[in-house]
């Protein structure tokens, strides 16, 4: 079951789409959304000096503080904006109404990003641009692999809906196991449902059909595809699969190196995160 779903904004053009993927799951779902501005503890305390501080030193720092109150205010704008796209009302204390709801809840620092994460049932980000701010979407990444909840990244353009057809990226993985637990909700009511397994070494053809199987016990019904390796990178085969297959959700499992700042830079999970143009689910 998804009922609370946190959406961490950096103060990047993403966050327009994050919010957007956000709400529409919500509306789905009948969850409640928080979201919160993720900040970096860049505090100003006044030093108490016998002279006086070099002149424009303060009115430069006040200057600073004004910029982060402009973000604030922004992402607190575009929260309402995307709120109110779907009429969805405010809830201030849990348990809220029944059905879809949402709550602003301002600044957060960096680091509180893992424990209001962690208490989430999903959590969404939105695309990276190239003229957004690298180091808080980098810490933001790592920071959400440690809250180990399932991350659903959104797509450049916003969706009316996600999950009416979505695929499944499977290779028996316990990863790949966790992200089709946490897609349950989404698979009990798509349209259509395709597993796509890409044959290698590691991963036997057989694979697909063991996940149908699994899927039927819970009604659901799937349909499995063997993918034969075209030579490009294995992403890029399942992304072609999913996108012939006219898949609004793409799931699959992800991974963490042994350095956490390579996350999602290698393999499959970075391949299609950088190229994926449909929302990714994806749990580890």
């Amino acid at each position: 079951m998804i009922r609370r779903i946190f959406v961490p904004l950096t103060d990047g053009d993403g966050d327009v789409a994050a919010l957007a993927a956000a709400f529409t799951v919500a509306r789905q779902l009948a969850a409640h959304v928080d979201a919160a501005l993720l900040r970096f503890d860049q505090r100003y305390v006044r030093p108490k000096l016998s002279e006086a501080l070099p002149p424009g030193l303060f009115e430069e720092v006040a200057t600073l503080l004004a910029d982060h109150d402009a973000a604030e205010i922004e992402a607190h704008r575009r929260f309402d904006e995307a709120r109110l796209a779907v009429a969805a009302p405010l809830a201030e204390e849990a348990p809220g109404p029944l059905g879809l709801s949402a709550r602003w809840l301002g600044v957060r620092p960096a680091e509180r990003i893992v424990r209001d994460g962690g208490l989430s049932d999903l959590l969404v980000v939105g695309p990276q641009h190239s003229n957004d701010n690298a180091r808080p979407n980098a810490v933001r990444r790592a920071a959400l692999v440690t809250a180990g909840r399932p991350l659903l990244l959104a797509a450049e353009t916003p969706m009316p809906r996600i999950g009416q057809r979505i695929a499944v990226a499977w290779n028996g993985s316990s990863g790949g196991a966790q992200a089709v637990a946490a897609a349950l909700p989404f698979l009990a009511s798509a349209d259509a449902v395709s597993v796509l397994t890409v044959k290698t070494p590691r991963t036997r053809s057989s694979e697909g059909e063991r996940l149908v199987d699994y899927l039927a016990w819970h009604g659901i019904k799937a349909s499995a595809s063997v993918l034969k390796g075209t030579g490009d990178a294995v992403g890029a085969d399942l992304l072609r699969s999913a996108a012939t297959f006219r898949a609004d959700l793409f799931v699959m499992g992800g991974y963490v190196q042994s350095r956490l700042q390579e996350f999602l830079l290698g393999g499959v999970t970075g391949y299609v995160f950088n190229h994926a143009a449909l929302p990714i689910l994806i749990a580890h």
